[in-house]
């Protein structure tokens, strides 16, 4: 299954952070952690992963593969169903706002859908 609208929330989280004339981001703004809670939010709400509520931990497990219609998001779903061991959210989180040119790829996707220039 793809997803169809218009915008993801990491991309709604990065349009938030900007500053509107500049184009840049606002100083002091924690936007890569919010970023990153998103991915891994959209990921929940798609059903591609899911939180193990057996185990305290509540460890992060891909209950379903295969493409999302995002790149973003499935390089981070491919990240989760590789792993050697599950991790929990809030380390995913850190790991999805850690991925090189972040704010870079983010802004080509809305860039490509016409709402950055």
């Amino acid at each position: 299954m793809t997803l169809n609208r218009q915008l993801f929330l990491y991309e709604e989280i990065m349009l938030l952070s900007l500053r509107d004339r500049e184009g840049t981001i606002e100083p002091m703004v924690s936007y890569r952690e919010a970023i990153g809670g998103a991915i891994l939010a959209e990921l929940l709400l798609e059903q591609y992963i899911e939180l193990d509520q057996s185990k305290r931990s509540k460890p992060v497990q891909c209950i379903k593969n295969g493409l999302t219609g995002d790149e973003l998001l499935n390089e981070c779903l491919e990240k989760i169903s590789s792993a050697k061991r599950r991790k929990s959210a809030q380390e995913w989180v850190m790991r999805f706002s850690n991925i090189k040119n972040l704010k870079h790829r983010i802004a080509g996707n809305l860039c490509r859908k016409g709402i950055l220039s």
